[in-house]
């Protein structure tokens, strides 16, 4: 089984542009790649695109007002990715009493509810003190330090995995009710039929655990020993279910040199040695531990998860030199001279949301985008319906 332990934060690649110049006019040219020599697609987790529910609403406490629906939301989903929630059915939130997996949130409370000697009306918060702020494209803001800027009710995810209806028989639920469709708790899947690989993705420390772990809550003891800590696993789930054999470890909290090392900001996760994965499944980990598990609140906050599809190929003859995608304002051109026979192309924003669809023509196409300016990804489909040819380019709309 394969590790990697993860630290620092990391900096994604940017798409490459060739800028060309004619008068006072700029004009972007996007250099053409076969999908088989590595040109990728990106698709970043947007909470404010859900796909169902159709809309995220909120509770005056900053929580998804369905986090207690244990009748219609098992799961949720925003885009590609589904979410596991309240994994043992109908009746498992008891009167809105209790709840597990993923959910969403956007109250950014970062207080010490210590005092209250109970936080069970308090779970919704995240240190970083708000939700990730991004600009138009959808590219994350950092300040002049390099951290992500934040925002009260941008909304964000809160995890808690409860791990006690995580046995070996996990496909059993609590009190050995079957659950139809095996599901971990903290259980992200990819919901359609492309190959993807693992990117990152960014994570927060939960309120409740970091002022447990900082001076002690309840049963959880403060990690002050050399050695102790508090972490995150992601694990590689194949399309079909299974183990893919990998891991990524993220320390959230870790006493070493006489000190306690806890962040309070958003942290970049590599999570690409997870390789080609259907999905990814999280467990928890703590030295604070009884005979029945971690004492430490297994809870954490997540945003703007990222995984990237490959073709399975292209047919080998087909001559890429001859055919041109480039834009120039907010019009992308397609020149098709090789004797290739496409029929249709697809333009998605970099969150992968389908912004047109539409057939080309055999010598020259020109779509015409109202949307704002920002990189989108330009598709074209063959006969079969199988991506042949992408690329990248810039719309500026003016």
């Amino acid at each position: 089984m394969e590790k990697v332990t993860s630290y620092k934060l990391q900096v994604t690649r940017k798409p490459l542009m060739v800028l060309r110049s004619y008068g006072p006019t700029v004009f972007f040219l996007l250099c053409l790649l076969p999908l088989n020599a590595q040109q990728i697609d990106t698709t970043t987790l947007n909470l404010l695109n859900p796909t169902y529910p159709t809309v995220f609403n909120y509770t005056s406490n900053g929580y998804w007002t369905q986090t207690f629906n244990d009748e219609d939301f098992t799961f949720f989903k925003s885009q590609i990715f589904s979410f596991s929630h309240l994994i043992e059915g109908p009746g498992s939130a008891y009167n809105g009493m209790a709840w597990n997996g993923f959910t969403v949130c956007n109250s950014g409370d970062d207080t010490d509810y210590s005092y209250t000697g109970n936080w069970f009306n308090f779970q919704w918060g995240c240190m970083a003190g708000g939700g990730i702020m991004t600009d138009a494209q959808g590219n994350i803001l950092k300040d002049e330090n390099g951290y992500v800027k934040v925002q009260k009710e941008i909304p964000y995810l809160v995890g808690y995995w409860n791990y006690i209806i995580e046995p070996e028989w996990w496909h059993l639920g609590w009190g050995n009710t079957f659950i139809d469709e095996p599901t971990r708790c903290f259980q992200i899947l990819l919901d359609d039929d492309k190959k993807y690989e693992a990117v990152g993705v960014y994570v927060n420390t939960h309120p409740y655990s970091y002022y447990a772990v900082s001076h002690g809550f309840g049963l959880a003891s403060q990690l002050n020993q050399q050695g102790d800590y508090f972490k995150l696993i992601f694990h590689g789930i194949n399309k079909d279910g299974t183990e893919n054999g990998k891991f990524v470890e993220h320390f959230l909290a870790k006493y070493e040199n006489n000190q306690l090392i806890q962040s309070t900001k958003w942290e970049w996760v590599d999570l690409s040695s997870l390789g080609e994965i259907g999905g990814i499944y999280c467990t928890m980990a703590s030295t604070d531990v009884d005979e029945y598990g971690p004492l430490t609140p297994l809870m954490f906050c997540m945003d703007k998860l990222q995984v990237r599809t490959k073709s399975t190929g292209i047919v080998e003859n087909k001559n890429f030199s001859k055919i041109k995608i480039y834009s120039f304002q907010n019009s992308v051109f397609i020149k098709n001279e090789s004797n290739n026979e496409y029929l249709s192309v697809k333009i998605f924003d970099m969150y992968g949301r389908l912004v047109y669809q539409g057939a080309i023509h055999n010598k020259e196409t020109k779509i015409t985008l109202p949307v704002v300016p920002g990189i989108y990804n330009v598709v074209l489909y063959g006969k079969d319906a199988a991506r042949d040819v992408s690329t990248k380019v810039l719309i500026t709309n003016h």
